[in-house]
């Protein structure tokens, strides 16, 4: 089976979290990344050459591609193209380097990577754009346009700096956040919606964690899902070390011991995102800070 080759094409105004969104997708897929900067270079004579600033900005994008890539095994390509016309450009690109999906971001300020000129979708960018990613397909006859959007995500933290936080960095990437500050909250969230993720907090001022999990179970609003193994699609955080007969009991997606690295939050997060598009299925691994110890959480909550 040959692997799938996605264009990247970008034109001004480098942005890692585009760039991350790309390179996660395409990881899931198992697809080569094949990242073209487009640079602005009119023909006509008396124009004048591409502006320095577009031949810098040319160059970040491409290494800021490469390393992303490095971090996460993915295979790269990386070309520079200097065009008067990059909607053509793109066109060609596409036939010319066999790739069968184009990714374009989009930004409240417009797109910073090319538009593939998606039909229906001009270009405008609305609310439901920020941050999201628009595969097109290129194989078919007919250019189908998938929409790559962020996960929905149930934020339950009763710590107000951490919560704004967290919510911050995750709706900065496309995802759609819903917060709760306590059991009761997170509950009355879940009785109403469905989510791709929930992030808990299992020291909650008014119950645990664990019965919130509990209580969601029993009530039907909350189902295991085939994730390398029946897993709830939970990340469990705690200050407190957690103990393994409640994660044995619940089988989270994650346990993330405070302080944990943004970064691995974020990537449960793409990786959700990547679920709900159709994407691979596998989980993370639950991770454990040994080498940091923690009060035991069974000291604290019986």
């Amino acid at each position: 089976m040959n692997t799938q080759r996605w264009l990247l094409p970008f034109t001004w105004g480098v942005d890692m979290h585009a760039i991350e969104s790309a390179v996660h997708l395409a990881q899931s897929a198992g697809a080569t990344l094949v990242a073209v900067s487009l640079v602005s270079a009119p023909h006509k004579p008396s124009a004048r050459g591409a502006r320095l600033e577009h031949i810098q900005q040319s160059k970040d994008f491409l290494e800021a591609v490469k390393w992303e890539a490095a971090r996460h095994a993915v295979p790269v390509e990386r070309y520079e193209d200097f065009t008067a016309d990059v909607m053509q450009s793109i066109t060609s690109l596409t036939h010319e380097l066999h790739c069968v999906v184009v990714a374009r971001a989009l930004e409240t300020a417009g797109p910073r990577f090319a538009s593939a000129g998606c039909a229906g979708k001009g270009g405008a960018t609305t609310a439901q754009d920020r941050g999201a990613l628009l595969m097109i397909t290129t194989s078919r006859s007919k250019e189908e346009v998938i929409d790559v959007s962020g996960a929905r995500i149930l934020l339950v933290e009763d710590d107000e700096i951490l919560r704004g936080l967290l919510t911050r960095n995750l709706q900065i990437r496309g995802h759609t956040v819903s917060t709760a500050e306590d059991a009761q909250s997170a509950l009355a969230h879940l009785r109403k919606a469905s989510f791709d993720l929930i992030v808990l907090d299992i020291n909650l001022p008014d119950q645990t964690g664990w019965e919130v999990l509990r209580i969601a179970q029993r009530q039907g609003w909350l189902h295991p899902q085939e994730m390398d193994g029946e897993k709830l699609p939970v990340v469990v955080l705690s200050a407190v070390q957690v103990s393994p007969r409640r994660l044995a009991e619940f089988h989270p997606l994650a346990y993330l011991p405070k302080p944990f690295p943004m970064e691995a939050l974020l990537r449960l997060a793409a990786e959700a995102a990547s679920r709900r598009n159709g994407g691979s299925l596998n989980g993370t691994e639950v991770v454990v800070d040994t080498e940091n110890p923690q009060p035991n959480e069974e000291e604290l909550h019986a």
